[in-house]
């Protein structure tokens, strides 16, 4: 893995403490230790290395997460780069997570922005505002807000709030925003139970299947996209364990990524 010059790991630092610095004062919960995500290639070869960080965080009676991932490697279409992502969800009674809002900023070796997307989830319009910037535009999209929706930044700790409800019929399906940016209807199936071995160790395991709803062109799409796979664990609090699928969207890098403790 390559390493990445220190002017770019302070621009991060810059970039993390004026977003952190834009939300409503809170006061912050304990956090559970970082988490270390390694992204694997289709060819099975290191594409990229992440460390996780969440803070739980209560504000006006609401509960807050702030989840913060700083990566360096391959992503999307770049090579060589480290980004950041960074997300704020709510939440909810019925212990679902809605987001609040998400931005990722990708930075090339000489520490200049190639590419940065926010969304911003707006709940009294219903309105997903998404602002795409690279070199050459910048591009504004609006999306509906049908039902409970993630986005690439929030995915993994959205659906581990679906595990103790996959019985449910609210918990059988919702909306995911990628990169792209493109929404999907999505559909959870429960695939199996197993013992899942990780560059991080051997636990029980749930495996889940992500199926976009493509209505008539489901069988099409069954077979020229690649299937989606996410595992959990089994006992709670259900921590995010494994990723195999597209990594940004339709036509992007199909990966392979594994979470666990981060021991350095």
């Amino acid at each position: 893995m390559n390493k990445y010059p220190l002017t770019v790991l302070l621009v991060f630092h810059i970039l993390l403490t004026s977003y952190s610095a834009r939300a409503e004062e809170a006061t912050a919960i304990p956090s559970p230790k970082p988490s270390k995500i390694l992204f694997y290639n289709a060819t099975g070869t290191i594409r990229a290395e992440s460390v996780l960080t969440s803070k739980e965080l209560k504000q006006d009676q609401k509960t807050i997460y702030h989840v913060t991932q700083v990566n360096h490697g391959d992503y999307d279409k770049y090579q060589n780069v480290s980004w950041i992502i960074e997300s704020f969800s709510e939440r909810m009674p019925d212990e679902s997570l809605r987001p609040l809002r998400t931005l990722c900023t990708v930075m090339g070796q000489d520490g200049k922005t190639v590419s940065h997307q926010e969304n911003h989830f707006d709940y009294e319009d219903n309105i997903i505002r998404v602002i795409l910037k690279d070199s050459v535009a910048t591009k504004n999209y609006t999306y509906p807000i049908k039902g409970k929706t993630a986005d690439y930044a929030t995915l993994k700790k959205f659906l581990q709030s679906y595990i103790g409800h996959l019985d449910e019929p609210n918990y059988k399906n919702f909306y995911l925003l990628t990169s792209e940016p493109k929404l999907y209807k999505v559909n959870i199936k429960l695939v199996a139970k197993e013992t899942l071995k990780s560059p991080f160790g051997e636990l029980p395991a749930l495996k889940l299947r992500l199926i976009a709803d493509m209505s008539i062109l489901d069988d099409v799409f069954d077979r020229y996209v690649p299937a989606t796979y996410i595992w959990y664990e089994e006992q709670p609090p259900h921590r995010w364990l494994k990723y195999q699928g597209m990594e940004t969207g339709y036509r992007s890098a199909v990966i392979t990524a594994y979470a666990g403790e981060n021991k350095e």
